[in-house]
């Protein structure tokens, strides 16, 4: 390594351009070597972070559409016209039998809500986006429309009474994942 005499070049006024020409090259190593790292770092922390994201809302679309397609095929179940049978003891045994299947369908229908909501609680790299946007409240809405009585073809006994839709469940569905995939492109790029 030969030493360079920075006073004593300055006293015999030698040119600081010449010093930094020699110098220079070699700063701008030294910082590409240390600057290199933490961009690729930050390169791959940011890609990764997008690869989270899009799997996420992916999850979610394909969970809770899932989950609606479950609700509208267990309503249908649930649904069945009356049917007229003659004969007490017949009319009580076929209601009963009903009744229990109508309680079983109405636990799986939960059940199946219960799994889509835990859904959007767990999102970490898009919980964000969606409290901003509200997607949960748009989600308990359509939880409140799957949990109401079957039916929506027979008149209510009471006319305040609101009946389980399926063709307006499915537009709200389709108006929220609309929103989501909005929300997706806007949030990933």
């Amino acid at each position: 390594m030969i030493p360079i005499d920075v006073a004593g070049a300055a006293r015999q006024g030698t040119d600081w351009s010449e010093i930094w020409n020699a110098i220079g090259p070699l700063v701008g190593v030294v910082i590409g070597a240390l600057m290199t790292p933490w961009v690729a770092w930050h390169w791959q922390r940011k890609q990764s972070e997008s690869d989270n994201k899009k799997e996420e809302y992916r999850d979610l679309l394909d969970i809770l559409g899932a989950c609606v397609q479950e609700v509208k095929t267990l309503k249908e179940k649930v649904y069945s016209r009356s049917k007229l049978i003659y004969g007490g003891t017949e009319l009580m045994e076929e209601e009963y039998r009903e009744s229990q299947e109508r309680g079983a369908l109405t636990r799986e229908t939960l059940a199946t809500l219960r799994t889509a909501s835990k859904v959007l609680e767990d999102r970490l790299f898009i919980d964000e986006p969606l409290r901003k946007h509200r997607i949960r409240e748009d989600w308990n809405h359509m939880q409140d429309m799957a949990v109401l009585l079957p039916g929506a073809f027979d008149p209510p006994a009471d006319p305040e009474q609101k009946r389980f839709d399926p063709f307006e469940f499915e537009q709200k569905w389709q108006e929220l994942a609309t929103k989501i995939r909005r929300i997706a492109r806007e949030d990933i790029g």
